[in-house]
């Protein structure tokens, strides 16, 4: 059984993500298409993470 991601394990991969596919080339419109919201939706992913790390800061419990 593999051991669970923290959240900076997650954050990390995203951003290794991001920057594997920012800048590249892509041949067809459909796949430049793909890869403009991939790598969108990773960048809001990324700002999520950080937001709700924030949020839990400032949250007592």
């Amino acid at each position: 059984m593999s051991n669970p991601l923290s959240d900076d394990e997650v954050y990390e991969r995203l951003h290794a993500a991001w920057l594997l596919f920012n800048n590249q080339e892509v041949q067809t419109p459909l796949g430049r298409d793909v890869l403009a919201i991939m790598l969108r939706q990773i960048e809001t992913m990324q700002k999520a993470m950080i937001i709700v790390r924030e949020d839990l800061k400032e949250t007592p419990e």
